[in-house]
């Protein structure tokens, strides 16, 4: 159809086996979806119907129809189509009925709705801030349940978590390493932990340290990790990328376990060697973090010593940090999460976020408007002055 739309529409000149030969192939897949679709029949009608209207609008204009207006027609068609899709996409949710998944009625399913009602009322936090680890389901379970896991079912991963399972955490990347299932290899205290987990759903008996089970609800088992978890966990020692390069992901464990965070040479030189000492183990905010939007997260934390916090946020471009109300380097910490170095003494961290190149790509789209709607009213002006048509 891009096709048509070019030939037909924007040059006006009639190709009739181009408009054909798209016109059957977006007919047949149109079709084959209207057909097969689970719960999309209302969208899958909606393209249908837009795509008859292009056709017609594609007709037209081969006809001597006026451009301006024949294009125009067609492309709010097409825009309006990815709002309409979206719109769907977004809301389908709602709308599904237990008819569309039979599989919803399976005592599993109860078994896993109740478990997760279950974790929600017994904790009083927002489910934002903490974790729960599926021992079983798909991939995108979390999506789906609406909680926040730690499995990824996602091509487009952050290459810093990416780089964390796969030195840390190899056993729970599935295939490639777009997907992690942490339930392949889920006795990792410390690394479930770090990954701030709190809870732990599974259909079998979890001897995992450290977390106890308090609840079971059919063949759905719930674990609840002893004392305090938070987004943020606070190391005493560290040693640098370079120096662990050569270690196993047991070992790396070990040394997480210990107290001890790896940090990337964008580290303070002060904090990449931090000596942890035989006594100390790996610490806590003094209170939980509190994830106030999807880009700002905040915590309190006290600290005797020169200590490295670590946030379980993928560490990327565009989080910024403030340690009481300063602006602080982030680095990259443990692989693939967000590292801030902190003084002895008792702080407030708070970590935001915004794209980068926001900014300058605002400004560059607006004068990029401006100069596109300049040319073109100068360009009609001067072809006016001097006698010029538009070229068909």
């Amino acid at each position: 159809m891009s096709l048509a739309f070019e030939h037909c529409l924007l040059e006006g000149r009639p190709s009739l086996p181009v408009l054909v030969v798209s016109s059957v192939l977006t007919a047949a897949i149109l079709a084959w979806s209207l057909l097969h679709t689970q719960n999309g029949r209302l969208v899958c009608l909606y393209f249908s119907l837009a795509f008859v209207v292009f056709l017609v609008l594609c007709v037209a204009r081969s006809q001597g129809a006026r451009e301006a207006l024949m294009v125009t027609l067609a492309a709010a068609i097409v825009l309006s189509t990815s709002v309409v899709d979206g719109f769907f996409v977004t809301n389908n949710r709602t709308w599904c009925t237990k008819d569309d998944f039979p599989n919803a009625t399976s005592s599993y399913e109860r078994d896993l709705r109740a478990a997760l009602r279950y974790i929600r009322s017994q904790d009083s936090d927002e489910p934002a801030t903490y974790r729960t680890s599926l021992a079983m389901d798909d991939l995108n379970a979390s999506l789906a349940q609406g909680f926040m896991g730690v499995d990824s079912y996602n091509s487009t991963i952050n290459s810093n978590l990416e780089e964390f399972y796969q030195r840390v955490w190899p056993r729970a990347i599935r295939g490639i390493s777009a997907y992690q299932a942490t339930r392949d290899d889920m006795l990792h205290p410390a690394l479930q932990r770090m990954l701030f987990v709190r809870y732990v759903a599974c259909r079998y008996d979890l001897d995992l340290e450290g977390y106890d089970l308090v609840k079971t609800f059919g063949s759905v088992r719930v674990y609840k990790a002893e004392g305090t978890t938070s987004l943020a966990t606070v190391y005493r020692g560290s040693v640098t990328e370079a120096s662990a390069k050569d270690k196993t992901p047991a070992q790396l464990e070990q040394l997480f376990g210990k107290g001890t965070a790896i940090v990337s040479k964008d580290a303070p030189g002060a904090y990449q060697n931090l000596e942890a000492g035989s006594s100390d183990t790996a610490a806590v905010p003094t209170t939980k973090a509190q994830v106030k939007s999807q880009t700002s997260v905040s915590c309190d934390v006290s600290v005797m010593k020169r200590s490295v916090c670590m946030v379980a946020i993928p560490y990327a471009k565009g989080w910024t940090a403030r340690v009481d109300g300063k602006a602080v380097p982030t680095f990259r910490t443990n692989y693939g999460f967000i590292g801030v170095a902190l003084k002895p003494g008792s702080h407030h961290i708070s970590l935001s976020y915004r794209p980068v190149g926001a900014s300058a790509g605002l400004v560059v789209g607006i004068a990029g408007l401006a100069l596109a709607l300049l040319a073109s009213v100068v360009t009609r002006r001067w072809n006016r002055l001097h006698g010029w048509s538009e070229v068909r």
